[in-house]
């Protein structure tokens, strides 16, 4: 199972095509459970959440919007730097107490904050207090723009949670 990856919350009929994670990261992130160094670990059923996940387009300038539920949205910086097109998007009504990012990077690190991520694989966040926001900036795309999310309404890194897979 540990050589698999596994598509959270995907639907191919649907043509909902979910961000891959590995073993560990399905494990501790979607069945709540650490996967041990060695041996099995035992317990109860798991139950998996509902929660779905909103992928955000690289190449893209569309605003995207939380729900009143708990929302995941999935990102991959690689994606949008290797474009031409410009990717600068705000995430509006994003809840720290239940929604949480998804972000392809090549340091997978699982479970960690917004926060943490400053500086990891050239990411930089600017907290903007008089707007309210936060800009997550991933770099450059291949045309020279900003490749970018702002979070509308959040100017603490800290409490934004994010899934590195």
């Amino acid at each position: 199972a540990d050589l698999f990856t596994y598509d959270v919350g995907g639907n191919t009929t649907a043509g909902i095509d979910n961000l891959d994670v590995s073993y560990a990261s399905f494990v501790q992130n979607t069945l709540g459970v650490t996967v041990p160094a060695t041996g099995s670990v035992t317990g109860g059923a798991r139950v998996i959440s509902l929660t779905s996940v909103t992928p955000i387009a690289a190449g893209s300038s569309a605003s995207v919007t939380a729900t009143s539920g708990a929302d995941v949205f999935s990102f991959a910086p690689a994606a949008a730097r290797a474009l031409v097109a410009n990717t600068q998007i705000t995430v509006n009504q994003f809840n720290t107490a239940q929604d949480k990012f998804q972000f392809d990077l090549i340091t997978a690190l699982g479970a960690t904050t917004l926060a943490a991520l400053n500086g990891v694989e050239g990411i930089s966040l600017q907290v903007d207090p008089f707007a309210g926001s936060t800009l997550i900036s991933f770099g450059s795309n291949a045309n020279g723009g900003l490749v970018a999310l702002t979070l509308a309404g959040v100017t603490t890194p800290a409490s934004v949670m994010v899934d590195v897979i």
